[in-house]
């Protein structure tokens, strides 16, 4: 090998090696990697804490309408207590009773309103009324139905038809009063079944006809063979059955039969606390008469004979959706409609019970059997939207015979006009004079 081969061998040697060293990374500088921690080499699965199962309900809320209350019904009330009591130690609950007024500010429909959407927690799991203050209540906001199984039904028809929505019962049914003819035992002639009696009865009589609700008005054109309507329809009553009662009035005020304070009053439980020591015969509620000594009643007088008593419906309602709560409110609706406790509940409250069970259990043999005819064929008072709709118009053609100021027909023709029916026109007809 020459000098200068060896000197370029030598050259190439010496850059490979810089190039070498060149390449490979530099690692001292940089902070070693952290070891893996154990419990990521072997990680079990991850759980997570259970979702706490909520307990039984501690508590039930128990609303009454206050028609139904300790100052209205005070010994139907102490048996709802004891029943409370009774209850809350079996289950071991705490059930709170509360009273609403069935209407106005703080009322059943308004109060349930609030207590639903603002307060759930001190919302009712069950409200006790009267139904046309539940349908007010219903109307601001619905509550499921029944379950089949609680409504098992027997109820007589009245009661059935009064709670039913679509053919399921929003609400149980539990007791119910009408509007009747209460007359003094002690006069004659004894209580009339027929408007020719009626209208010439020597016994004078009055009713409250300035009602706002027109529940009398109501009972009387039930009892004239009227059908209320439906307020999808116009006819919400007929005008023949209307132009009858009427008629009968104005007979009836022309004999002297009717008082002219008929027109004067609002209220029948007002009528009968101011007028029940006069001797004359009232139209009221049957509870006020029912069992009370020295008086003798029926159903309101019809053109042939006794009406069907119209009938006003109280019931329990059962608010509350959640489940455990609904079981624990239905175990509750199991023991108050029980025949054996409804009926004396019914009774202490001066009410029919809803079946012929609770009627016997209430009232006895002998007295279940003297009003199960009536009971049998009573009907319940018209749907709250159709009473509320065509009371005003029922109130001013009452008023306007009763004032002498337009006949019978006139009247009735005007009310149906009020009321949106197109073909209804007055009927000319003398007027009568009007009454002092």
């Amino acid at each position: 090998m020459t000098p200068w081969r060896s000197v370029w061998l030598a050259v190439g040697l010496l850059a490979a090696l810089l190039v070498g060293c060149a390449s490979a990374p530099n690692l001292a500088g940089l902070p070693a990697a952290p070891p893996t921690p154990a419990a990521a080499q072997a990680s079990p699965t991850a759980t997570q804490a259970p979702t706490p199962t909520p307990g039984p309900p501690t508590d039930l809320r128990l609303w009454v309408a206050a028609s139904l209350g300790p100052e209205a019904r005070p010994e139907a009330w102490k048996i709802l207590q004891r029943a409370r009591d009774e209850f809350a130690l079996q289950h071991g609950v705490t059930l709170e009773l509360r009273v609403k007024p069935d209407w106005g500010p703080g009322g059943v429909p308004e109060a349930a309103l609030w207590a639903r959407t603002a307060a759930p927690d001190a919302a009712p799991d069950l409200i006790l009324a009267p139904v046309d203050v539940l349908e007010a209540a219903r109307a601001k906001r619905r509550w499921p139905p029944l379950e089949p199984a609680v409504a098992v039904g027997g109820w007589y028809p009245f009661a059935a038809q009064a709670v039913l929505d679509h053919d399921r019962p929003f609400a149980y049914p539990v007791a119910a009063e009408a509007p009747v003819l209460a007359w003094p035992a002690s006069v004659e002639p004894p209580l009339p079944t027929t408007w020719e009696e009626w209208a010439a009865s020597p016994v004078p009589w009055t009713w409250a006809a300035r009602d706002p609700r027109a529940w009398s008005a109501w009972a009387l054109y039930l009892a004239a063979g009227g059908r209320p309507g439906s307020v999808v329809s116009p006819r919400l009553v007929q005008a023949e059955p209307l132009a009858a009662l009427l008629e009968f009035l104005v007979q009836a005020r022309w004999n002297d039969a009717l008082r002219t304070d008929a027109r004067l009053w609002y209220d029948m439980n007002a009528l009968w606390s101011g007028l029940q020591g006069e001797g004359i015969g009232l139209v009221v509620w049957s509870a006020a008469v029912v069992g009370e000594d020295g008086w003798q009643w029926g159903p309101l007088p019809g053109p042939e004979g006794p009406g069907p008593l119209m009938m006003r419906v109280y019931a329990w309602a059962v608010l509350t959706e959640d489940p455990a709560r609904r079981d624990l409110a239905l175990a509750w609706l199991s023991r108050v409609t029980a025949a054996g406790w409804n009926g004396p509940w019914a009774r202490a409250a001066g009410l029919w019970p809803t079946t012929s069970a609770g009627l016997q259990q209430g009232w006895g043999a002998a007295q279940a059997r003297a009003w199960e005819p009536w009971l049998q064929r009573a009907q319940p008072a018209p749907p709250l939207a159709v009473r509320e709709a065509a009371a005003a118009a029922l109130r001013r053609a009452v008023l306007q015979v009763l004032d002498g100021v337009s006949t019978p027909l006139d009247a009735a023709a005007q009310a149906l006009l009020a009321l949106g029916v197109p073909e209804a026109q007055a009927t000319p007809g003398p007027t009568p004079q009007a009454t002092p």
